[in-house]
């Protein structure tokens, strides 16, 4: 496949026409025609200090890509700190809609349960978390609040990356937070790619396999792409220099003159 970079194929007008400020002439349209007609890789047509234009040539493959999910585990911290469990409302699968106008809604009593947990632990596994709840739920007499506990927990829970890692069937669960994707270039090996720019910074990461998509793209900065480099810091320090003696010059007769 044959990239032409025209980007510097134009010449400036002499008088803008609106947004308009650069003409294709004949020139830039004979470049461009000659460059994909003989199909050279490497080969630049016209001159590189004014309009010219650059062709590149490449094998199809090497703007293909295999689109991998990369998955990390979920985990959760648990706690009743007062700011969780403050945010714990009355979800309507806990309102029992019945008492008197002396009934505790349901919420409010698993608010009262909870603050009696120590507010400033933090559990690393659910079961530890379960056990706790079950216990101060039993001796407030608030037993049967326990079939509600799978709503609750999600009020007093958070991501972490340090707590046990949350299994289902003896697999991790995936993070959807923390999911995330990397574009492998088809000419690599996407276990060696995975190896090499995923495990050093997401030791615990994993391939979902069965989500890879193959795609395509042409990054034509890429592969045109020249260095340019930086302006001597002490070109822009003199010029600087130069900006501010302008300024206060500048200011001085601005304020001579009222002075007058």
């Amino acid at each position: 496949m044959q990239l032409i970079d025209a980007s510097h194929c134009y010449e400036s007008r002499r008088k803008n026409i609106g947004t308009k400020r650069n003409d294709i002439t004949d020139l830039c349209r004979s470049l461009i025609v000659r460059a994909y007609g003989e199909y050279q890789d490497g080969a630049v047509y016209g001159d590189k200090g004014g309009v010219y234009c650059e062709s590149k040539v490449f094998g199809s493959e090497e703007f293909g890509y295999n689109k991998i999910v990369v998955e990390r585990p979920l985990r959760y911290n648990y706690s009743t700190a007062e700011e969780r469990i403050q945010s714990l409302k009355e979800p309507d699968v806990l309102d029992d809609l019945s008492g008197g106008e002396e009934y505790d809604p349901p919420y409010l009593r698993w608010q009262t349960a909870l603050r009696d947990i120590d507010q400033t632990k933090l559990f690393d596994n659910e079961k530890e978390f379960r056990d706790a709840v079950e216990a101060v739920l039993n001796a407030h007499g608030f037993g049967g609040l326990m079939v509600d506990f799978d709503i609750v927990v999600q009020f007093c829970r958070q991501e972490d990356d340090t707590s046990q890692i949350v299994t289902k069937k003896g697999k991790p669960v995936p993070s959807v937070a923390k999911r995330d994707t990397e574009n492998v270039p088809l000419v690599e090996d996407i276990d060696r790619y995975f190896e090499r720019e995923v495990l050093p910074y997401a030791p615990d990461a994993w391939i979902d396999h069965k989500k890879t998509k193959v795609g395509y793209e042409i990054p034509m900065t890429r592969y045109f792409y020249k260095y340019q480099p930086p302006e001597p810091v002490e070109d822009i320090e003199e010029r600087i220099t130069t900006l501010e003696a302008d300024i206060a010059a500048s200011l001085k007769a601005l304020f001579h003159e009222e002075g007058e």
